[in-house]
């Protein structure tokens, strides 16, 4: 047993534990992963006792993983993001009790503030593909990582993109594109056609599959949550990457997808 107050080994992947009955599918999660990318697997929680809890090392001995024990601080999401500085990726659960640390509020916390992937595993998901939400422009961290996840899974990867042209811009209404269909089809083309060549150049071995959705991303991604194994999305969506803030289409499939949800932050 763990007890820390400062960052957990680089490279380790960092799941939260909320107790022996919540914390079961995030950390089998985790564990895979951890395996998969031969990383360190530590199993935190954060609670004011600091004592072993008998629960916590059993969970994580069982996973080949250490436990670790970390003082709550001003709260359960800061205290979490200390304890897992440094780490290639968190893995949290999409619900829980105790503290709270799997609840909503405190994955969007760690979902926002985390220098590294953060995950909200779903229990019960169990489709096959990895779907990658592309954009074009910030969608390298999120590209690479759905691709390493596929090919850690022999899973075929999916790249999602959707276009309208319905936009709008800070501050203003939502109004038509200027640009006819026609160009607005060959550009989203262009955006999943460089997406593709990304994940190939990064998992040459990794089936890749690219799929074009006229409407919104959030609902082109909720649809594609529905069958897949993992969503991958960058952090900001439309939401410029000021402060700590998720973009409001990252923070709704967080809250409101299927599959498990994989917030892309390049390791800072």
């Amino acid at each position: 047993m763990t007890t820390r107050d400062g960052a957990a080994g680089a490279g380790a992947v960092v799941v939260g534990a909320d107790g022996p009955a919540d914390s079961g599918t995030a950390v089998e999660w985790a564990a895979g992963i951890a395996r998969h990318w031969d990383a360190d697997l530590r199993v935190a929680y954060v609670g004011p006792d600091l004592r072993p809890a008998g629960w916590l090392v059993e969970l994580a001995g069982r996973h080949g993983g250490r436990p670790e024990v970390c003082p709550p601080g001003d709260d359960v999401g800061s205290a979490l993001l200390d304890a897992a500085a440094g780490a290639r990726l968190i893995v949290l659960g999409s619900h829980g009790h105790g503290t709270g640390l799997l609840a909503g509020r405190i994955a969007d916390t760690v979902s926002s503030g985390a220098g590294c992937p953060v995950a909200v595993v779903r229990p019960g998901a169990e489709g096959d593909a990895v779907v990658v939400g592309v954009a074009g422009g910030r969608d390298a961290d999120a590209i690479g990582l759905g691709a390493d996840l596929a090919a850690a899974w022999c899973a075929p990867l999916r790249l999602v993109h959707a276009w309208s042209d319905v936009v709008t811009h800070a501050g203003e209404r939502l109004h038509r594109s200027g640009e006819g269909w026609q160009t607005l089809r060959d550009r989203a083309r262009a955006v999943t056609d460089a997406a593709r060549a990304a994940a190939q150049d990064r998992q040459p071995g990794v089936t890749v599959e690219t799929e074009i959705v006229e409407g919104t991303a959030l609902r082109a991604l909720l649809d594609a949550g529905r069958d897949a194994r993992a969503l991958v999305v960058g952090p900001y969506g439309r939401v410029p990457p000021e402060g700590m803030q998720l973009g409001s289409s990252s923070r709704a499939l967080v809250g409101f997808a299927a599959c498990t949800v994989v917030v892309a932050h390049g390791t800072r």
